[in-house]
């Protein structure tokens, strides 16, 4: 079974879609359109009646609704309707482990059928300077261990992530890839724990974007790159 991901083109090169209940990570630079493809994913899942939950760890509820507006989705609608909830977090003023575990109680009561987290860079870089105690409790780390960044950081993304996929719905991860970054995303360990990964990329000497499938467990994708535009109405890919 797959999941349609509300982008012209993407189905296609995917085999239909996203293999449903799978946790599909979205990396890129700054300003490549990962953000719209999160928000275009859940737009999609509103559209055809289906339960959905977003959680930004970035911008404020005001700012995710004016730019779903901006591409013709009307997600205060589907609030309404009781489809949609949202979720918005300032990681500055609450503690790592305590949304980790606020978003899987969340998830538990509303059952959404999609859940878009937007961006997992956030979260990464708040758990750096997170209670080393705290977050090892979710990997049952033995106190006398000495809490580097690097163990704070993997224990808060492998909490969150395998929340993630037990839950029964697909997911879609937003991450950031810094300039110059080893890996696939700031992290560097959530590529590893996720079902598939789709790279955006902007050449800066054309500005044209591309959109390359890495990784899609469960199905036979083109990984080819492949252009795309962001239009008024989302993302679609140029033939």
């Amino acid at each position: 079974m797959v999941v349609s991901t509300g982008v012209k083109g993407l189905d296609k090169i995917l085999g239909g879609g996203f293999p449903d209940k799978e946790v599909i990570l979205v990396t890129g630079g700054p300003g490549t359109g990962k953000s719209i493809l999160g928000l275009q994913y859940i737009a999609e899942g509103l559209k055809k009646g289906e339960r959905c939950m977003y959680v930004s760890f970035e911008e404020n509820r005001d700012i995710v609704l004016r730019q779903a507006n901006q591409m013709g989705w009307n997600f205060e609608k589907y609030e309404a309707k009781g489809l949609l909830k949202m979720m918005n977090y300032n990681l500055s003023k609450k503690h790592v482990v305590d949304v980790i575990l606020e978003i899987e109680r969340e998830a538990k009561r509303f059952k959404p059928n999609r859940l878009t987290i937007d961006s997992l860079s956030v979260l990464s870089l708040y758990a750096e300077i997170a209670a080393g105690a705290e977050i090892a409790r979710t990997m049952r780390i033995p106190k006398e261990i000495n809490y580097s960044k690097e163990v704070i950081t993997i224990g808060a993304i492998m909490g969150l992530m395998t929340r993630l996929k037990m839950m029964d719905a697909t997911v879609l991860v937003v991450t950031e890839l810094p300039e110059g970054a080893v890996g696939l995303t700031r992290d560097t360990f959530s590529e590893f724990l996720s079902d598939g990964i789709i790279k955006l990329e902007r050449d800066i000497r054309t500005g044209k974007r591309y959109l390359i499938v890495l990784k899609m467990r469960l199905a036979n994708a083109d990984v080819k790159p492949h252009q795309f535009k962001i239009t008024d109405n989302g993302i679609k890919l140029v033939r």
